[in-house]
């Protein structure tokens, strides 16, 4: 059967700003779906030989380099909201003025037509320019493409002088708020509707919230000489399970925008206060100054469970003895019902002269089973490269039978050290993580063979060779990738130079973000890049302090290329 051709739509950059506002437009591309209209600006920009082109899954990067003393960095997203009944684009008149009309004329494509059209026409400028269209603003922040551009290419972000579009009026605004949205939950008793009066209505009981929003005043505060206006809105209500059912759960969704006098954890805060009353930073001042509480435990109510992990700078293998470092790589977790409390930061050196907490990963569910499992989960997210720490030891725990019963006690660690004791990093995992830096580094079309990061030279071709220095009393461990990312050998060694393991892994990239497949004899598995989700390289960053790449070259550093064979598993 003859594979599906899908053709790109046509963006025409010669064309006026609303032409291609038009065309851009009826491209549809509600969040996560903006592959076709990302398509079509990259083969509009191709002609444009004064812009460098960089893609990275459905953001484009376009840039000049002049040699310009200063960058200026001009970003748009092209997602939008879900159409509604509002594509195509058609022009409508009011008072005399005709308007474009359809989904995505003010939010944003508008804008991005003008920056298409700058950005082809502003050939020779007086600074460097970097423009940038991504995807999924109109989503949850974990799959902002202008974020997925900062982990994996944050050079691409440098510049002097930077302006975010979202039009409104062809205005310009200094200053962005913050955003959050938070999920506000009423119980109430199941009952059937003929016998309404011994059941409990969730949503009924959800009026006080909607009370609360729709007496609110938004607030306008002065942050550096510009005023922001917040906004507390709900924007979406679920409830119910059956037209005859009376509901025992509702769910309001409620978004916050906050000006950027605070930061996330004071405009939580903030919401817990204007919903529940209660000031939690005022009470702590209070009772601290000898006040007591007005109120009791039985007007506090619980909803659903949570359960903390407490990351620690600390080895579980040496008596749970504190640790320290330089903090090389970092990646928390994110989603539904997960919380980091954190000041980690890639580059912060951790003492170990204080306190070895490094922060909190809190997971909350409808029940027990439901927050342990997100919290496993969020574990296996999870990575602080350069120092050793108890997260591995932490996921093995919430795994034990006896915990995830809830027969806990205060001599269970004690009992079960043992079978908590976690294995040392195998040579998979070290192949895995050389193959990601071999992959990030590959230059696959360099400009001259002097660029070209392949290992060519007279006879076989030399492989790139990286080290693994562990944080512990284990030898350093030596990788060596011959080939390209799609058709990779590797060979795992340790320090004294024996080869432990020679494996052929023939590699298939899954997608822009990172994914790698390694298929086997047997079974395919994955390897992700550190920079990405659930990246496969925690087990690793628990002892490991940093990869260094040698250019050394010569036999005698490195193993012969082995001969080429399948994986076995």
């Amino acid at each position: 059967m003859p594979a599906t051709q899908t053709t790109i739509p046509v963006i025409d950059l010669t064309a006026s700003s609303i032409t291609i506002t038009r065309q851009l437009c009826d491209i549809e591309s509600v969040s996560g779906d903006e592959r076709r209209i990302t398509d079509a600006i990259a083969v509009a920009l191709a002609p444009f030989d004064h812009l460098e082109i960089i893609r990275d899954a459905d953001a484009i990067v376009a840039r000049t380099s002049h040699g310009r003393s200063h960058r200026v960095v001009i970003a748009g997203h092209t997602d939008t909201v879900p159409v509604n009944h509002n594509l195509p684009t058609r022009f409508e008149s009011e008072a005399g003025v005709d308007y474009l009309w359809g989904r995505g004329t003010v939010d944003m494509k508008a804008g991005v037509a003008v920056q298409l059209k700058l950005a082809a026409e502003l050939v020779d400028t007086a600074v460097d320019l970097t423009w940038i269209w991504y995807d999924n603003e109109e989503v949850a922040s974990d799959l902002n493409g202008l974020g997925r551009l900062a982990a994996h290419h944050p050079g691409l972000l440098a510049g002097d002088f930077a302006i975010l579009g979202e039009p409104t009026n062809a205005l310009i605004e200094g200053g962005c708020n913050g955003t959050m949205r938070v999920e506000l939950r009423t119980s109430g008793t199941r009952a059937h509707s003929a016998r309404a009066w011994v059941g409990v209505n969730a949503i009924h009981a959800a009026a006080p919230i909607l009370d609360i929003l729709a007496a609110y005043e938004p607030r306008s505060i002065e942050v550096d000489g510009l005023v922001y206006r917040e906004g507390l809105n709900a924007v979406a209500i679920v409830g119910g399970v059956a037209g005859n059912v009376i509901p025992d759960e509702c769910v309001v969704t409620v978004n916050y925008r906050f000006a950027p006098d605070k930061i996330g954890r004071e405009a939580e805060a903030y919401l817990r206060q204007v919903f529940i009353g209660i000031d939690l930073v005022e009470w702590q001042l209070r009772i601290a100054a000898g006040e007591a509480l007005d109120f009791g435990q039985a007007e506090v109510r619980l909803t659903g469970h949570a359960i903390e992990a407490r990351i620690y700078a600390e080895d579980p293998q040496n008596g749970f003895l504190p640790t320290g470092g330089r903090v090389l790589g970092l990646h928390e977790p994110q989603g539904e019902g997960i919380r980091v409390d954190s000041s980690l930061t890639e580059g912060l050196e951790v003492s170990a002269d204080y306190d070895p907490m490094l922060a909190k990963v809190i997971a909350w569910a409808p029940d027990r089973a439901g927050a342990l499992a997100r919290l496993r989960g969020a574990l296996r997210q999870t990575a602080v490269v350069g120092v050793t720490t108890n997260i591995e030891f932490l996921g093995l725990l919430l795994a034990d039978a006896d915990v995830t019963a809830g027969r806990l006690d205060t001599e269970l660690i004690a009992r079960r050290l043992d079978t908590l004791a976690f294995a040392a990093p195998d040579d998979e995992l070290f192949a895995r993580a050389a193959l990601v830096l071999f992959a990030e580094s590959f230059n696959s079309a360099p400009e001259s063979p002097w660029q070209a990061h392949n290992g060519w030279r007279i006879g076989a071709h030399a492989p790139s060779i990286f080290r693994f220095d562990l944080a512990s009393e284990e030898p350093e461990v030596t990788v060596a990738v011959w080939g390209t990312p799609q058709q990779a050998t590797v060979s795992v060694a340790g320090l004294s130079g024996a080869v432990r393991r020679r494996a052929a892994l023939p590699l298939a990239r899954q997608s822009e973000a990172g994914r790698w497949n390694r298929t086997g004899a047997a079974r395919t598995t994955s390897c992700t890049s550190s920079k990405t989700g659930d990246h496969g390289l925690s087990a690793l960053s628990r002892r490991l302090r940093a990869p260094s790449r040698t250019a050394c070259r010569c036999p005698s550093c490195v193993p012969r290329c082995p001969a080429r064979s399948s994986l076995s598993e």
